[in-house]
């Protein structure tokens, strides 16, 4: 079941996947939902939609599959009404073009279907800026759940003890028994967090995951 308040938006949602909008319909069956006016099969980058349509725009893991990303935030600015946000979710960050690269051979998939893609953080905020929105937040990779699930905030708390257990095990494997040092096991430590990063460090995670938040300017200001 879902919350009144969530029942009482109303809600049209787009896909580029007809299966993936054939769910969403058997899901809005399920639920019982009325407020969903309507599902369509629509690209991101041409929205058939008048200006000024809507209070919120929310797109989930999807901007950073746009083929041509500023088009895609302006159609979204484009359709908000004066004062509307925008919610983008779980979207991946890359650093650089050598980043880029190390993300995509890392992922899981995209070897299979070739679909993944990353823009870096400038690249995201200058498309939002250039389609006049002003940026209200940015949650890093490992500020919000929202973009760490599936692992929990016990696991995100976890992570400090076991990078330091890891290196550990490595330095001993490494340097035998000079590894087993506590104090070169110190540095080495040190040293593995300044080349590679600590264990909350984001360059540690391929295309680690942001979500933005944006709103359209009134139309006064």
């Amino acid at each position: 079941s879902l919350p009144d308040y969530k029942r009482d938006l109303d809600i049209v949602g787009i896909d580029l996947s007809t299966e993936m909008l054939e769910k969403a319909r058997q899901r809005v069956t399920e639920l019982g939902l009325t407020n969903v006016k309507g599902l369509y099969e629509m690209d991101a980058g041409e929205l058939e939609f008048p200006d000024h349509s809507f209070d919120i725009v929310y797109v989930r893991q999807a901007m950073h599959h746009a083929s041509h990303l500023k088009n895609f935030i302006k159609e979204c600015a484009r359709v908000l009404k004066p004062g509307g946000v925008l919610f983008t979710i779980r979207d991946h960050v890359v650093f650089d073009q050598n980043d880029k690269q190390r993300f995509l051979q890392e992922h899981p998939l995209h070897k299979y279907y070739g679909g993944e893609n990353a823009f870096s953080d400038p690249e995201y905020r200058s498309a939002m800026k250039d389609a006049g929105l002003d940026i209200l937040l940015n949650l890093g990779h490992f500020e919000s759940i929202i973009n760490y699930f599936p692992q929990s905030p016990q696991d995100i708390a976890n992570l400090p003890s076991i990078f330091k257990e890891q290196l550990n095990s490595r330095a001993a494997r490494k340097y035998g028994i000079i590894g087993k040092f506590g104090p070169f096991r110190y540095i080495y430590r040190k040293a593995a967090a300044i080349k590679f990063g600590g264990a909350l460090d984001e360059k540690r995670i391929p295309g680690r995951l942001h979500s933005y938040i944006a709103r359209k300017p009134n139309l006064s200001s």
